[in-house]
């Protein structure tokens, strides 16, 4: 199965407090876009997205699979205010964390819709915890931007970038 068939239907999150730790330790500000993120979260410790993987999360109503963590390419060092390669996040990555690694990646389950401010809610921690299902709205702001996913045909082909 090529690189191009496992991401289709999926997305990038990236965890802000994960990004905040790297920044701190490599003591350089860093543009959150380097990442090219489709959906950040923020809220729980650095580095806890990774304890995802092989989980169902729940954002807003939408059901997404976590199943990869993202590997950082040469494409995070070009600082995109000025188009210079001015930092080798890869590298620094490998040295500090011994992984090349920030972010996960996490499959589309279906179509619905999530809205800045929606928790995440870990639906399926193992065997033992009981599938959970809950959007809390509640922490919505009243007139609070609606962003749909939508799960394209299984003809739909395509690539990440």
């Amino acid at each position: 199965m090529s690189k191009k068939t496992v991401l289709q239907h999926s997305i990038s999150l990236l965890h802000i407090n994960s990004i905040n730790h790297f920044q701190n330790r490599i003591e350089q500000e860093i543009e959150i876009s380097r990442f090219r993120g489709n959906i950040c979260v923020d809220g729980i410790k650095a580095w806890e997205e990774f304890n995802w993987l092989g989980k169902i999360i729940s954002i807003g109503d939408v059901k997404f699979e976590i199943f990869r963590k993202t590997k950082r390419c040469a494409a995070t060092n070009v600082n995109p205010k000025t188009g210079l390669r001015d930092l080798n996040i890869p590298n620094q990555l490998k040295k500090i964390y011994g992984h090349y690694d920030l972010g996960v990646y996490g499959r589309v389950l279906n179509k619905g819709t999530i809205r800045i401010n929606d928790e995440v809610v870990v639906e399926r921690a193992g065997d033992v915890i009981p599938h959970i299902i809950s959007v809390n709205s509640s922490k919505r702001e009243k007139n609070s931007k609606k962003f749909s996913i939508v799960i394209p045909p299984p003809n739909v082909t395509g690539s990440l970038h």
